[in-house]
């Protein structure tokens, strides 16, 4: 059943706590809410956003609030009016969100082709967009029920614009280069790309006969000396989305712990599933998943989340 058909039943029964769970927050005068909304990556059309605003019009004051999670917010609807201005929003495309203990409204940069970082041309056909992966992550997790909120976060680089290392589960697309040494003519437009100088050529007295080299540990995956290779000498190796879990902000932040590398779209969807299904095994309530992973020890959830998997993840 969705949200909207339990509202619909259930609203004059709700308590404030079994509305805010499904989007609607009383103010602080009584007599109006607020109607969070689910807008999965931020991605809405130029109707919705007509519509939006003829809601906020006609059933508010002329309000919307724009949340940092990339959702919208519609403050002051009566609560005479809530069953109505749900109505509403379904006929533009949006539903209701969800706050407390559940998967909450996921977020995601743009990515390619909008966001020339979100990947180099040879990827276009092998990495999932970051919009496509959001809505799929959407449809697959938001809403589900655990012990306390959790909020996912999917980049298209390691730029990672829309901060997902402090997110409870984070997806962030890495690429590793290869050479190919034959095409190559030693131009290094690869060297002046790398902002980490972890690409560097290599000495030679015919400047054609430099070759770029990689210093491993000091390269972040972002893909850029594969982009601005004019010969297409510099190759993806390995590519997907690196799967972090149990960041946060708030009073106590904390980083994203490292759970796979190069995952591919099914096996994101699988380690997230996984993720969420030992949190709900172990977590407690009021606890968030980077306190849970610090109480189980890293290794420990880490075999947990991967070991139905039976693999790495990459």
């Amino acid at each position: 059943m969705t949200i909207q058909a339990v509202l619909g039943e259930q609203l004059e029964e709700m308590s404030v706590e079994g509305l805010r769970k499904v989007g609607v927050f009383i103010q602080e005068d009584p007599r109006y809410f607020t109607l969070r909304l689910r807008v999965p990556g931020g991605d809405l059309s130029v109707d919705q956003m007509e519509g939006l605003a003829r809601i906020a019009r006609r059933y508010g004051r002329g309000r919307i609030h724009l949340t940092t999670r990339q959702a919208v917010q519609l403050p002051w609807v009566k609560a005479s009016q809530i069953q109505e201005v749900v109505g509403e929003l379904e006929k533009i495309g949006l539903l209701l969100s969800s706050c407390g203990p559940r998967v909450r409204n996921i977020v995601a940069c743009p990515g390619w082709p909008e966001c020339k970082n979100g990947t180099s041309k040879p990827l276009e056909s092998s990495r999932v967009n970051t919009q496509r992966l959001c809505e799929e992550m959407d449809r697959r997790f938001f809403g589900l029920d655990t012990p306390t909120k959790v909020k996912i976060g999917i980049a298209g680089c390691p730029n990672s614009c829309i901060r997902a290392h402090t997110n409870d589960i984070a997806l962030v697309a890495k690429v590793k280069p290869k050479l190919i040494s034959e095409r190559c003519n030693g131009c290094g437009l690869c060297q002046m790309a790398c902002k980490e100088g972890a690409c560097f050529l290599s000495e030679a007295e015919d400047w054609t006969a430099r070759r770029p080299q990689f210093l491993w540990d000091e390269c972040i995956r972002c893909g850029d000396c594969i982009r601005n290779c004019p010969q297409e000498a510099i190759v993806p190796e390995r590519e997907g989305y690196h799967i972090y879990a149990g960041g946060r902000v708030g009073r106590h932040p904390q980083f994203a712990y490292l759970i796979a590398e190069y995952a591919d779209e099914e096996t994101i969807y699988k380690v997230t599933e996984n993720i969420i299904r030992v949190f709900r095994e172990e977590g407690v309530p009021g606890e968030r998943l980077g306190s849970t992973i610090n109480r189980m020890g890293l290794e420990e959830f880490r075999r947990r989340v991967l070991d139905s998997k039976g693999d790495n993840g990459g």
